[in-house]
């Protein structure tokens, strides 16, 4: 067995911790404190038990194209990855009538064509797991 100093077991966390935070994700780290007695001195050991990524979103939604000249309509794109969802529901601001309420919400990849547009109008989807998560998705398209 190696013998491993005080000063080993702080760099090794202090190497953990700045991974996690130099990350583009949050990391959920299940640890815990240990108070320990090395060479006749106490001190304190982060033991890092699990380390997990965060889920993907359930739904992504993107709009083609992004940017439309008034009078035009856009496709909606959605793409579902869970295979658990109970629903998914479609909201808009301002308010248009054709993507109001509940939407597909199968895996794989689903189309809408909006109304008309007039003004810049955000887009969003709502979708729920069976395990109470709900993951959002919101585009903005842009009226020129």
């Amino acid at each position: 067995m190696k013998d491993v100093s005080s000063q080993d077991i702080a760099m090794f966390v202090l190497s953990a911790l700045i991974s996690v935070a130099l990350s583009s994700f949050t990391f959920n780290i299940n640890a815990h404190l240990e108070s320990v007695t090395f060479e006749n001195q106490q001190a304190q050991v982060l033991n890092i038990l699990e380390v997990r990524a965060p889920e993907a979103p359930a739904v992504v939604l993107v709009a083609n194209p992004g940017i439309v000249s008034e009078g035009e309509v856009t496709s909606l794109v959605w793409t579902i990855s869970a295979s658990n969802l109970t629903e998914c529901i479609a909201s808009s601001n301002p308010e248009d009538s054709s993507w109001e309420g509940n939407v597909a919400s199968a895996i794989g990849t689903h189309t809408h064509i909006t109304n008309i547009l007039n003004e810049s109008s955000e887009y969003t989807i709502t979708c729920t797991e069976d395990n109470g998560r709900t993951s959002i998705s919101t585009m903005t398209v842009a009226v020129q």
